[in-house]
């Protein structure tokens, strides 16, 4: 990938999940204002919302990364088709267990 928030992709993966989102949306609104959004940061804040159980907010982030990986820019890039398809996974997956 590009670019991507590396501390909040940390944070994410060491589950402090609350601290990734306040950083990723941080990133977030930095690089739209610059050159665009990220899929990498979109990927992670979307997950980050599904582990802290903002279901609205996961999928609001879900369809946003969703519409820019069909951008040329986006589309062919490998390490963010993988973050997508981890953010599905996390967030469909868990939409469709009992009790989630």
């Amino acid at each position: 990938m590009k670019f991507i928030c590396l501390g909040g992709v940390a944070l994410y993966r060491t589950g402090q999940y609350g601290r990734a989102v306040e950083i990723l949306t941080r990133s977030e609104k930095l690089w739209a204002q610059a050159k665009g959004l990220l899929p990498g940061d979109l990927a992670f804040l979307a997950m980050a919302h599904q582990e802290l159980g903002h279901k609205e907010e996961a999928q609001t982030a879900l369809t946003r990364l969703r519409q820019i990986m069909r951008s040329p820019a986006w589309a062919t890039d490998l390490e963010a088709k993988a973050f997508t398809i981890e953010a599905e996974t996390l967030i469909q997956g868990q939409m469709t267990k009992p009790g989630k």
